[in-house]
């Protein structure tokens, strides 16, 4: 399922965009210059690839996302992680196949 899961977040995902396998069950895709707005489309449209697409197993296959976007170029690398991560997290806390957008005031 990881590998079928993989290929299609690379053939949904742009040319400019990057995809890994973070670990686990988890992959990063990373979207220069990209807002959130803009982001949603994208994610939603790979939810939406996935949910269609055959895996060959008993069971639905759904994913989740959290996005984190800032314009601020002095975040951290791992300040940018965590607060996806974050995003992540409340996303699967919340049930499946959702998108939840990490929102801080130093980023308004």
């Amino acid at each position: 399922v990881l590998i079928k899961m993989g290929k299609i977040l690379r053939n949904t995902i742009r040319v400019t965009d990057m995809v890994g396998r973070w670990g686990g069950e988890e992959f990063c895709i990373i979207m220069p210059r990209t807002s959130a707005i803009n982001a949603m489309p994208l994610l939603q449209r790979i939810q939406r690839n996935i949910s269609e697409y055959d895996f060959g197993i008993a069971g639905e296959v759904t994913c989740s996302f959290g996005l984190y976007s800032t314009d601020n170029k002095s975040v951290s690398k791992q300040k940018l992680i965590n607060r996806a991560d974050s995003a992540l997290y409340e996303a699967k806390n919340k049930g499946k196949n959702r998108i939840c957008v990490y929102k801080s005031e130093e980023d308004k």
